[in-house]
């Protein structure tokens, strides 16, 4: 893989605001935000969209010019009196380029974007959005296109302090394109590489002249080179963490949650010189957001790059389709006690499309995404994170991509009770003999896996020190060749493992069945009590009567044998028995014991029958 590293500042930022599931019991305190159980998509336009109920599904294109008036209160657990919302507002299927703006049903629409589009692209953005009377909000669009809006909490009054529309408060743009809500802070030109823009925002458009966080949508405009912004209060030195990320001649906007400095002012950084637009939409309340001094970083997968305190750096890049658990609070100052988090996650050094999904562990992955990118792209969104078990959040990572997360602030709640599931550990196969999975907390976690392989295709796992093993020392190997279960065992000393081949299933935490199993097929089996094992202790007994077909191969046989690990040691020792029938003896019949703490292989054999029931 690539690797590409790119400057990535920071901020009190949340860009493209979505919430991770949430299926725990996490209390929010009286006045603060109220995370769902799980997203839960409210609208989606296209032919084969659904919702959550049905409504909002399949209805069209929003044409141009027009707005899509849309129900949230009251629908998929929002209150019906809910005041503010937190959205996940996506474009798709536009034909020319565009714009979305979110705003309150019975309110005027302003002249402001929270989602800037182009035709053929996907493009997505998060929206802290007031509600109207009745519990909606409208999404207008500039030019045809698919709308889809997922919703991820919501807020009482006095949590988010929504303005009646967002407000333009600072463009460097001259006129008539630059304009601002009250004539201040437009018109300055370009702003030049590694400068700062200072904007004022307490005081103004309606902000309370004592507000300390606010939510700004900063817009960046022809930008003469790649770069990135920075958003921040005023402070002395530029923190290192990024809030929009920019490609040369881009139009790129960001959400973004901004702790103010001690005269209401934030200040804006930009690496390349470029256009800056800043809209503010609300304010936080004090006691329901805390944000940080300063942004930290939490997670780094880049080798080299470091966190704020040397934990989950420097791990590599996530391998395509696993998923990362990492530690939030406890962490950078953040406490046990929180409901959810401001989390700016980045997606660097993708070499093919993909997403990533933040959500807390003890839940299931939703259907949606929080970082939508594609090779090349340097992309941050930022995730309102409802805090998991453990205080620990899941990501998951479609294709083989580097993470950033930084984390801005957190909202004042009860911490859910942990249920020690923690975020799935997944072994998916290699594409042919291409790359291996690295072995460790931040990777692939050591422990026990297993999937169910059909067909008659070879899955093989190759466990060694180095990513090429036929290079280095190899620790085992082990295979299951046609259908049944496979388990694998993966050691703490392990470096990588190799998992062949594509066709095969992905390799999940080994899960014992409820009861023992009565079938014996060809497969790997666990030995043990009901609940804990597949298979009950004792004597078993299988008749080889006919030819097991998996391919033609020469060597049709009946086998079974008991080991003490799945982790393919060669070593002779980790056989403890082994019966066998060859295939010109049909008709034979085969015994073998199984003792607790024990696995057992079998293949080629009639179904194994225990003897004494």
């Amino acid at each position: 893989m690539r690797t590409r590293h790119i400057l990535l500042g920071a901020a009190l930022a949340l860009t493209s605001i979505s919430l991770g599931t949430v299926a725990l019991t996490a209390t929010a305190a009286a006045g603060t935000f109220r995370p769902l159980d799980a997203p839960a998509r409210l609208a989606d336009t296209r032919p084969d969209g659904n919702t959550v109920d049905g409504a909002a599904a399949r209805s069209g294109v929003v044409q141009a010019g027009t707005a899509l008036e849309l129900q949230i209160g009251g629908r998929a657990g929002v209150a019906g009196n809910a005041a503010a919302a937190t959205l996940n507002v996506t474009a798709v299927g536009a034909t020319a380029p565009g714009f979305l703006t979110v705003y309150p049903c019975d309110q005027a629409r302003p002249g402001t974007s929270n989602v800037n589009y182009f035709a053929g692209t996907v493009h997505s953005n998060g929206v802290f959005t007031g509600l109207d009377g009745g519990g909606k909000a409208c999404v207008f669009a500039l030019t045809d296109v698919h709308v889809i809006v997922d919703v991820n909490g919501w807020m009482p009054d006095a949590v988010f302090d929504p303005l009646p529309a967002p407000a333009r408060i600072a463009d460097t743009r001259p006129a008539p394109d630059g304009a601002t809500v009250d004539g201040g802070h437009v018109g300055q030109g370009v702003l030049g590489g590694q400068s700062r823009l200072r904007v004022p925002v307490a005081g103004r458009a309606g902000i309370a002249a004592d507000a300390r966080s606010v939510v700004l949508n900063v817009t960046v405009t022809n930008p003469v080179a790649d770069g990135f912004v920075t958003v921040f209060p005023c402070t002395e030195q530029v923190p290192t963490a990024s809030n929009v990320n920019y490609s040369a001649g881009e139009i790129t906007a960001n959400a973004v949650v901004a702790g103010l400095d001690a005269e209401g002012h934030v200040c804006v950084y930009t690496h390349a010189a470029a256009h800056v637009i800043v809209d503010v939409s609300g304010s936080l309340d004090d006691g329901a957001f805390v944000g940080l001094a300063t942004p930290q970083r939490l997670v780094d997968s880049r080798p080299g790059e470091a966190t704020v305190d040397g934990d989950a750096q420097g791990f590599g890049y996530r391998r395509a389709g696993t998923t990362l658990q990492f530690p939030i609070t406890g962490r950078a100052s953040i406490p046990d006690n929180v409901v959810a988090v401001a989390l700016n996650v980045t997606a660097v050094n993708a070499a093919e499309p993909g997403f990533l999904t933040l959500y807390p562990r003890n839940a299931e992955r939703p259907n949606a995404s929080n970082v939508n990118y594609a090779p090349n792209d340097v992309v941050a969104n930022t995730v309102i994170a409802a805090v998991g078990g453990g205080g620990m959040a899941c990501l998951f990572a479609l294709s083989n991509v580097d993470v950033i997360v930084d984390i801005a602030g957190y909202f004042v709640g009860s911490a859910p009770v942990d249920s020690g599931v923690r975020c799935p550990a997944e072994l998916p196969p290699n594409a042919g003999f291409d790359g291996a999975h690295p072995v460790g907390e931040y990777q692939l976690p050591p422990g026990r896996y297993a999937a169910t392989v059909s067909g008659t295709q070879l899955c093989d796992i190759h466990r060694s020190d180095t990513e090429n093993w036929l290079l280095g020392t190899l620790y085992g190997s082990l295979g299951k060749w046609g259908p049944g279960q496979f388990i694998v065992d993966v050691r703490p000393t392990d470096g990588y493992v190799r998992y062949t081949f594509e066709s095969c299933p992905t390799l999940t935490t080994y899960q014992p069945p409820a009861t023992h199993r009565t079938t014996i097929s060809p497969g790997w089996y666990t030995v043990g009590e009901s609940g804990h094992a597949d298979l009950r202790p004792g004597r078993y007994q299988a008749t080889f009567t006919t030819q097991w077909d998996i391919g033609n191969l020469e060597s049709y046989r009946c086998v079974g044998r008991t080991v003490r690990a799945f982790d393919g040691n060669r070593n002779p020792s980790a056989t403890i028995q082994q019966v066998e029938v060859a295939k010109q003896d049909a008709g034979v019949t085969v015994q073998i014991d199984l003792r607790a703490g024990e696995g057992f292989f079998t293949e080629g054999c009639t179904p194994w029958i225990r003897l004494g029931g």
